[in-house]
């Protein structure tokens, strides 16, 4: 960067801290805050009034850029007016922060240093799996440096969010929030969000303090979806027991890979206390600051804003920061006044942990409590554009007038919307969270299947979301006709059409075949009306002219079963029509009635026919005396069947006598038969 660009910003910067001085708070704090919203601690005191310097400070809030670049110019550039580490933090703060270069011997903008960040490539790293530990781990009774940040009284969030004054702490680029574990136990974060905390840095998890196993937070889920929901902005810390720069990168590597699917607003945090303790008891002040520094870096490079946490002992004894560079910084110092006692801590400070003992509505118990002196207002609400889910049937059809319902977990809002005739159920400014989907109200038609409920889970905010839902239509387990012939006899093979408007969905038109019971079924068959007829016939029928058509009413689920059997018609046998054909073929002599019994007949009985005929014409003229037997032979003609009578002309009086055994007798045997009266005479 050239040095002219660099005394421009740095006269800025000036001029806004002595802006800051005017309103009683920048200089008591020690905070220079710059361009952007970016915070670098000066240290406590007042601005040195030397001779050369104290007319321009007493009239800097009024001086132009130009003018207090020719006051301090030789200043800022020996280091004396801040000295040389405060204004090396200075310039690193001012890179972050400006858009554009105004000379040709460094011109980069924010975009460009995007870009070169995303192009970094990351370490190797073998990330191990994502376990969650247990509430009641007792690898997390991590010692904390308490005894290093100091002591506070307790304080309501509500004295610090309604206070005019803290509202202009330093300048308008602040921010209120605070941190939290699984010590918080649930938080309702709902409450949270409306006591007016603004961001929430959530642990995600530790490295235990003698197995060394990396383990997520039991909590951490809850939370940051919980404050995701709330829209409130969040930040991540892990609590680090790495013995050396690998084990550090393995760390940084496992945060990156769990936080990837949340929306990270705010830094990304190394925190390592309990020093000289567990496992990293023998691990050197430089060695530890190495790990700190390896763990940073990885996170920078995967795109995040890395941050370093240390109490105010901590960062003057533990660690040595110039190994821990290009990073933001964490102060935990709790003094007894809050925000009206600033810290003491010199060294630069981008957030303050004030105190330990904050009273915030939705937590139970005290939780830490932070300033920031940056600001994301500008980011986006971690929301997701528009959601919208798609409803169809089985077929694939839009379903509309079905009800889609989103329930979230970590907010407890219910939405719903109504499918338009496309299908579509549209939802605006879904805020990130857990979501149980389905469709609660089904329109008339269709019924609920698995596919009508699901699942969704928003981490980060995303322009759209698109998701899809099933309905079946409500169908009949089976509509069933049977065919037969005009002699009522089950027709196999017959082709039955059904067809007709189902009540949703497109029309319908089917075609089953029947079985050999005759039975044509068609299953699933959506609610609606419908004719249904015999549409092709088997070989040796045909169909009727014309085609009979039913009317099946499909109204519910259960079985349809026709309301009248379908019929077809058989088709005339040639060999039955031609009888006397066959009758001639078996019986040469041409007697009616006679072919079969001629086959019983004795082949020593041959002139049997002849016998007959002149015992029938001795009948005819017989006596008086026997008029009476004739009478009743008469009698019993009268009375035999009809077909008994047809089958022999001429014999029926001897029929008739021998009709107590006619029944067993075949009709040829009548030949046979000689009358008691005959022999008599």
């Amino acid at each position: 960067m050239g040095i002219i660009n660099k005394i421009k910003g740095a006269a800025k910067a000036v001029k806004l801290w002595i802006a800051a001085n005017k309103l009683g708070a920048g200089i008591a704090a020690g905070v220079l805050v710059v361009g952007g919203g970016a915070a670098v601690a000066l240290g406590a005191g007042t601005l040195p009034q030397t001779a050369s310097t104290t007319e321009a400070v007493s009239n800097a809030a009024e001086l132009s850029t130009e003018e207090l670049e020719a006051v301090y110019e030789a200043n800022l550039l020996r280091g004396e007016l801040m000295g040389q580490p405060v204004l090396d933090a200075l310039w690193e703060s001012m890179e972050q922060e400006r858009t554009t270069a105004e000379t040709t011997e460094e011109e980069t903008t924010e975009e460009e240093t995007e870009a070169e960040k995303e192009t970094e490539e990351l370490p190797e790293v073998e990330i191990p799996p994502v376990v969650v530990a247990p509430v009641n781990d007792a690898e997390d009774e991590q010692p904390q440096d308490d005894g290093d940040k100091g002591t506070s009284e307790e304080v309501d969030i509500s004295d610090v969010i309604n206070n005019e004054e803290n509202n202009n702490y330093e300048n308008i680029a602040v921010s209120y929030g605070i941190d939290v574990s699984k010590w918080q136990g649930s938080i309702d974060w709902a409450q949270v969000a409306a006591s007016g905390v603004e961001f929430a840095m959530i642990r995600v998890g530790y490295r235990g303090n003698t197995t060394g196993e990396i383990v997520m937070d039991p909590y951490f889920e809850r939370n940051i979806k919980g404050a995701l929901a709330n829209n409130i902005k969040v930040g991540i810390y892990f609590y680090s027991q790495a013995i050396n720069e690998e084990e550090a990168l393995v760390e940084a590597a496992w945060v990156v890979n769990v936080i990837s699917k949340y929306q990270i607003t705010y830094p990304v945090v190394y925190d390592c206390e309990g020093l000289g303790q567990n496992r990293i008891k023998d691990v050197t002040k430089t060695q530890r600051s190495k790990n700190a520094a390896a763990f940073l870096d990885y996170i920078r490079k995967a795109g995040y804003t890395p941050m370093m946490y240390a109490s105010k002992y901590g960062y003057n004894n533990n660690w040595d920061l110039s190994y821990i560079t290009n990073c933001r910084y964490w102060l935990a110092h709790y003094t007894s006044g809050g925000l009206s006692t600033p810290s003491d801590y010199s060294g630069t400070y981008h957030m303050w942990q004030y105190t330990s003992k904050g009273s915030v509505p939705g937590i139970r118990g005290n939780v830490d409590m932070n300033i920031a002196y940056f600001s994301y207002s500008n980011t986006p609400d971690p929301v997701i554009g528009t959601v919208n889910y798609t409803v169809t049937d089985e077929n694939g059809s839009p379903v509309a007038g079905a009800t889609v319902t989103m329930k979230g977990t970590a907010s407890r809002k219910t939405v719903t919307a109504q499918t338009d005739a496309n299908g579509v159920a549209s939802f605006a400014n879904m805020v990130v969270d857990d979501y149980a989907v389905s469709v609660s109200a089904v329109p008339d038609g269709y019924r609920s299947v698995a596919e009508s409920a699901t699942s969704v889970s928003f981490g980060k905010a995303e322009s759209s979301y698109s998701g899809s839902l099933k309905l079946n239509r409500v169908t009949s387990s089976s509509v069933r006709y049977y065919v037969i012939d005009q002699d009522g006899e089950a027709v196999q093979g017959v082709t039955v059409t059904l067809s007709g408007n189902a009540k949703v969905g497109a029309a319908v038109s089917v075609t089953a075949v029947t079985d050999a019971s005759g039975l044509a079924e068609f299953k699933n068959i959506p609610l609606g009306t419908y004719e249904v007829h015999t549409s092709a016939a088997p070989e040796g029928y045909s169909l009727l002219e014309p085609v009979v058509k039913e009317t099946a009413s499909i109204t519910s689920s259960g079985a349809y079963n026709g309301s009248q059997k379908l019929v077809v018609n058989k088709a005339e046998d040639p060999a039955e029509s031609e009888t006397p054909t066959e009758e001639t073929e078996t019986d040469p002599s041409g007697t009616t009635g006679a072919t079969e019994p001629a086959e019983t007949t004795q082949p020593t009985e041959p002139t049997q026919p002849s016998e007959s005929t002149e015992t029938s014409s001795a009948a005819e003229t017989s006596s008086a005396a026997e008029t009476s037997s004739a009478a009743e032979t008469s009698t019993a003609s009268e009375t035999s069947p009809e077909g008994q009578g047809s089958n022999s002309t001429g014999a029926s009086e001897p029929s008739s006598t021998a009709a107590p055994t006619s029944e067993n007798t075949p009709e040829s045997s009548l030949g046979d038969f000689v009358d008691p009266g005959n022999h008599a005479e």
